[in-house]
């Protein structure tokens, strides 16, 4: 629906009354519409006013630190978003029949040490309230901050721990070579050598031959580990993510055992 509103502008000279083009509902007129694809008699170009003088605005320029500082920002959400999608994918689509036997203590790792600042791979939800408040936030996952960090973890049915996310933040300064070599130093001091690295970027992991419901074996990252330089230039972080799925398929196996055992019981013909 199209029509004309007339608006009386209360000032001290004698001026012809405005006439403003609204529409109200939804616009069922055939053809294109601007931010659409057609002619470009169809396309219009809309310049912001000033409602007191009636002249154009300029809009305020684009400041290109905080477009970048929040496109980074975004980035580091996405790419957590995307990780903790693909392991829930992968633990869907995957379920080892020999996961308990690679679960256990004795079981090969892709690094000496199994935890990020005490949160431990496997420790319970219990163990880890011990060392800083856990916040449930839906599905497996559960969320944490301390001075400096924040952290994200992926818990089993039986509430155990397979997923450690930690973001430490490091403030404002240039990663340079020196910063790249102490901090390899360090993670290899405490983790082992990497497997990779590329930069910034380190890498441990563990590939094992694992055997699927269908009879298959194939093989697959049981376990792996990241560390990287994110956050902005403002505020640099270390993002290490720790992972052991494992851990997840064993518990799965676990609760999945004596409700499978009981619809076994229950066939009939």
């Amino acid at each position: 629906m199209r029509g004309i509103e007339r608006v009386h502008r209360k000032l001290p000279l004698r001026l012809p009354m405005l006439p403003i083009v609204a529409r109200m509902g939804r616009d069922y007129r055939p053809g294109p519409r601007s931010g659409q694809s057609g002619s470009p008699e169809g396309q219009r170009k809309f310049t912001l006013l000033n409602p007191y003088t009636l002249l154009p605005v300029k809009p305020a320029p684009l400041n290109p630190s905080l477009h970048h500082a929040f496109c980074q920002e975004h980035r580091m959400k996405m790419l957590r978003k995307k990780l903790t999608a693909a392991v829930l994918a992968t633990s869907a689509s995957l379920f080892p029949v020999i996961a308990s036997a690679q679960a256990n203590n004795n079981a090969a790792s892709a690094t000496v040490a199994r935890d990020v600042n005490g949160f431990r791979l496997g420790m319970t939800v219990d163990e880890a309230r011990n060392l800083a408040g856990l916040e449930y936030i839906g599905g497996d996952q559960f969320e944490a901050s301390t001075e400096g960090f924040q952290y994200n973890f992926g818990v089993t049915p039986l509430g155990r721990i397979y997923r450690v996310q930690s973001t430490q933040s490091l403030g404002r300064f240039d990663v340079d070579r020196s910063f790249v070599r102490t901090l390899k130093q360090r993670l290899t001091s405490k983790y082992g050598p990497p497997s990779s690295d590329n930069g910034d970027v380190f890498q441990w992991q563990l590939i094992e031959d694992v055997a699927k419901d269908d009879g298959t074996t194939a093989p697959f990252r049981t376990m792996w580990m990241s560390a990287l330089i994110g956050g902005t230039a403002s505020d640099r972080t270390l993002d290490i993510t720790l992972i052991d799925f494992r851990i997840l398929w064993a518990d799965q196996a676990s609760v999945n055992r004596t409700p499978r055992t009981a619809a076994e019981e229950r066939l009939a013909f």
